[in-house]
């Protein structure tokens, strides 16, 4: 079953900004395979690229605006963002606090994203480097934790790749 034929006008979502790593609460109207309409209750500054989140979706998906409405927003999707990149991006500088832990553990790590990008961020905090290769990293400003994967380790610091759990294309899963 497709997406677009469980998700009504007026259904509940998040949009996903990853490149500041905040979500926003939003209203989906006229949602298809090719994209949506969205409304804020508070409409913030949007990025080009961004990921919508609904309960019937089984991940984010991955979208674009093309469109900034006075009442809404149009959201492009673009299901091939959905497979990895493998290309790499500049990285900002930043400072969010997050709390880390092992993917399926309950004890968490208090720690700073120091830099980010979409695909990975640096992070340290005491006791990061001993964490398990999988994690989650659990921000004030997202609705959801984000998964990553360490990739690289340093005493209280860790590089990380982040694995953004996308939703499969029309039509269900490939």
């Amino acid at each position: 079953m497709s997406v677009s034929s469980v998700v009504s006008s007026g259904t509940p979502g998040i949009l996903i900004d990853q490149a500041r790593f905040k979500s926003y609460p939003v209203q989906i109207a006229q949602f298809s395979d090719n994209g949506c309409l969205i409304g804020f209750v508070e409409k913030p500054e949007l990025p080009e690229n961004v990921a919508i989140l609904t309960k019937a979706a089984d991940g984010l998906i991955p979208g674009r605006i093309v469109e900034d409405l006075p009442e809404w927003t149009r959201v492009e999707f673009v299901w091939e963002r959905a497979r990895r990149e493998k290309r790499s991006e500049p990285r900002r500088d930043v400072l969010i606090p997050a709390m880390i832990r092992s993917a399926g553990a309950w004890t968490t790590v208090a720690a700073t994203i120091m830099n980010a990008s979409r695909s990975g961020c640096r992070i340290e905090g005491p006791g990061v480097d001993r964490l398990a290769t999988e994690i989650d990293i659990e921000l004030p400003s997202m609705a959801k934790p984000i998964r990553g994967r360490v990739v690289w380790r340093k005493p209280d610091t860790i590089g990380v790749e982040l694995v953004w759990q996308y939703a499969h294309g029309p039509g269900g899963r490939r």
